[in-house]
């Protein structure tokens, strides 16, 4: 008998037949279920008595299989099987949902956070880090400053005291407390909160741009040279491409002429963006920071001087006089000219007195700046040779009244250019019994071995000791680091020591050389005292070595002090070796060194 049998849209077919005996060839071995197609005839033959029975379940009347013979029935089983198993498969992968987007990170969480609650909540985050508690407490601290959440709201949230404790020891006390650190004076202790420099460089990298400027400021006022701490907020300040406005630059500037740390590309970057942003200041403050903190630098940057100046020769009715004395001061360091020195000086100078400024010493400054950049009267340079003036610079302390040494030095070398250089000067000199001369002139040990590697150089290329003097005392508040002596045909001739021409007992007395601008000849005494003098004419040379202190940052050139010593040194009769040590190595070998300084000399004498 043969039944059909719906099921879930499925049809099943069942074949039951009689069981008959084993004897009867006709009859099937055993009663059981045999697969067959739903196309089939009821009628059809029964299959052998050998066919495994098993039950067939076959698709819905709407999809149609390929029949085959009785021959094929095991390929057919088997590929039957295989439909069955792949349409199970398609029907459970319906059944499963499309995969969520992967959360995002705790990282980016923190950056799109908008309220305290939200940036607290993530405190109970299990992939919670040092860190991540940085950059937590940093968003909250600026937050806090900048008015947009109260420390009240969190203070004693015991998400924010976890991550208080987990950055380091620092715990805020009171809401005072907090504010005053968030302030800018303690942020060192609020954003970074650990106890070593260089864990607190490793996680330097997390703050954001404002908070490093803060971090950097807040070292700065407190002293705190931290060499690691501070190559790591520089290194990740100047790859920052968010622009810095005016008062972020004037502050990094601060910073680092404060702890002396001149990071090249940080300065070049904080120049960079000086030059979009002066131009739309109001407030003459800023630029005079900005000036103080480039000069101390020695930085020199002449795009950023131009606007600068600029700016204060248009802005000079609301400039104080501390801004305008910290540009001539600056521009004199430096010593640049700005392309509207005419404009400049002509509005700048009449602006700034004597009692415009704010201590003898500030004068003091303003003058001998303006004698580098060759602008200073004969009544500025009277005003600070005169006595009573250099009274004022005295310095009492407990032990001692004295003027200081800086003071001094540039006190010399206005009272050298005052017979040099200012023609037509009668006014007052520094007497030649006067406690300034008596100032020490020392190197430092980097110079020292530059002039010594300089000087012993020259050893070779000259017969002996008298033809070369060294370490000189000007008397014009410089050393001269050699002086030799050539003839037109470059051979070296014989120093003899020349003494000042004023004709004092006591100048004569003090080694140095002659400020008289017309006595340009040595005289070498040849033989015994019997013998007649012969004056031999020839070139003086005056050897200047320069090491980094002379030299300025971003522009590789001779600073104010040393190009004031250099057109001193042209006054007094001398051609000028000036030797950097950008181009003289001390380490190279004897025969480079010494073909260098054959090849500058030829250059000065021939040239001169």
């Amino acid at each position: 008998m043969i039944r059909y049998v719906s099921w879930n849209g499925w049809r099943v077919l069942f074949r039951i037949s009689s069981q008959a005996q084993a004897a009867s060839s006709s009859a099937a071995a055993a009663v059981g279920l045999h697969p067959s197609p739903c196309s089939e005839s009821a009628s059809k033959v029964p299959e052998p008595a050998a066919d495994i029975s098993s039950t067939v379940i076959s698709p819905p009347e709407n999809q149609t299989e390929e029949t085959s013979t009785s021959d094929s029935k095991p390929v057919k089983r088997i590929k039957e099987n295989k439909s069955s198993i792949v349409a199970a498969a398609f029907a459970s992968l319906k059944s499963i949902e499309a995969p969520q987007k992967q959360s995002p990170s705790l990282d980016e969480r923190i950056a799109a956070a908008g309220s305290v609650e939200s940036l607290l909540s993530m405190a109970e985050a299990p992939q919670l880090s040092r860190r991540h508690a940085l950059r937590i407490v940093s968003q909250l601290a600026d937050w806090t400053t900048n008015g947009r959440a109260k420390l009240s709201d969190f203070e004693a949230d015991t998400r924010f005291l976890k991550l208080c404790r987990l950055l380091g020891r620092w715990l805020p006390k009171s809401s005072q407390t907090f504010e005053k650190e968030a302030s800018g004076i303690g942020d060192l202790a609020v954003v970074l909160g650990v106890t070593g420099d260089d864990e607190a460089a490793k996680l330097v990298a997390g703050v954001s741009l404002n908070q490093m400027i803060r971090i950097m400021t807040s070292l700065a006022q407190k002293q705190r040279r931290s060499t690691a701490l501070l190559r790591s907020l520089a290194f990740n300040m100047a790859r920052q491409t968010e622009k810095l406005n005016i008062k972020e630059c004037a502050d990094l500037l601060y910073a680092m002429a404060t702890l002396n740390f001149p990071d090249d590309l940080l300065l070049e970057k904080t120049c960079d963006d000086l030059h979009e942003c002066v131009a739309f200041n109001q407030k003459p403050a800023v630029i005079g920071s900005i000036l103080t903190s480039l000069g101390l630098l020695r930085y020199k940057n002449t795009e950023v001087l131009d606007i600068l100046a600029e700016w204060v020769a248009d802005h000079v009715t609301i400039c104080r006089p501390h801004d305008l004395t910290a540009l001539f001061i600056t521009l004199a360091t430096v010593f640049h000219m700005p392309h509207n020195a005419d404009r400049l000086f002509d509005i700048v100078l009449p602006q700034v007195t004597l009692q415009d400024v704010r201590s003898p010493s500030a004068w003091l400054d303003v003058v001998w700046s303006l004698v580098v950049l060759d602008c200073a009267t004969p009544q500025q340079v009277a005003s600070v040779l005169n006595p009573d003036f250099c009274d004022k610079l005295i310095v009492r302390t407990d032990k001692s009244q004295k003027i200081n040494v800086a003071s001094k030095l540039k006190l010399l070398n206005i009272n050298a250019a005052a017979q040099l250089k200012i023609p037509g000067y009668k006014g007052p000199l520094l007497p030649s019994d006067s406690d300034i001369h008596s100032v020490p002139l020392v190197r430092s040990r980097d110079k020292q071995l530059l002039v010594a590697s300089i000087l012993d150089s020259f050893s070779n290329l000259l017969p002996s000791a008298t033809y070369l003097r060294t370490n000189i005392d000007t008397g014009m508040g410089f050393l001269l680091d050699g002086e030799c002596m050539l003839d037109s045909k470059c051979n070296p001739l014989p120093v003899t020591v020349e003494v000042m021409k004023s004709g004092s007992v006591d100048a004569q007395k003090k080694p140095g050389i002659s400020v008289d601008r017309k006595y340009i000849e040595t005289s070498n005494t040849l033989g015994s005292h019997e013998t007649a003098r012969t004056t031999v004419k020839g070139t003086r040379i005056g050897i200047l070595a320069w090491d980094y202190r002379d030299m300025c940052r971003g522009i590789p050139e001779p600073n104010g002090v040393a190009v004031l010593s250099m057109k001193l040194l042209e006054k007094a009769g001398y051609k000028v070796l000036s030797i950097p040590y950008t181009k003289y190595n001390p380490r190279e070998k004897l025969v480079r060194r010494v073909q260098y300084l054959d090849h500058q000399l030829k250059s000065v004498v021939r040239g001169s």
